[in-house]
């Protein structure tokens, strides 16, 4: 099973599926994952995650490494099994760019059932105050993700 998930510059939230999917399913001998994720957006180099980002996620015993932003494109999108908008913006977008994959593209919330935490610009300013208010931040976001990736590993299992 092929799984892309989709954001608007690959920095962040589909970043941070993509590492929990993986590891979600890593154990999961009877379960052949492949996870990936790409945005929509070429790659702004202004638009970093916060280091706060990626302590939040080692706290919570996620396994961080260097990740390289990458466009979505049609040719991506055809090696996979299934395409996760992380919202419905970017699920319009993609259903524009490739009309004929509409079976494979979903929103994450109708794919998990789940409310997905929302994340928009004043919030992510609150990602890049202080040391503690950041990571708090960023660790409640990663729980309330888990639900929606943990879904999502339950419906392809």
């Amino acid at each position: 099973m092929n799984i892309l998930y989709v954001c608007e510059n690959n920095v962040i939230r589909s970043v941070v599926a993509e590492i929990l999917t993986r590891e979600k399913t890593a154990d999961l001998s009877d379960l052949h994952v492949h996870v990936d994720s790409a945005g929509l957006k070429p790659y702004n180099l202004q638009l970093k995650p916060s280091s706060y980002f990626f302590t939040a996620l080692r706290r919570a015993g996620y396994k961080t490494r260097r990740h390289v932003p990458k466009d979505v494109t049609v040719s991506l999108m055809t090696k996979q099994d299934v395409i996760i908008a992380i919202n419905r913006q970017v699920k319009e977008a993609l259903l524009s760019m490739a009309p004929e994959m509409k079976p494979r593209i979903h929103s994450l919330a109708e794919f998990s059932n789940q409310d997905v935490p929302e994340f928009s610009e004043s919030l992510a300013a609150v990602a890049y105050t202080s040391r503690e208010t950041a990571i708090e931040f960023w660790t409640d976001y990663i729980k309330k993700l888990e639900k929606c990736v943990q879904a999502v590993i339950s419906r392809i299992s």
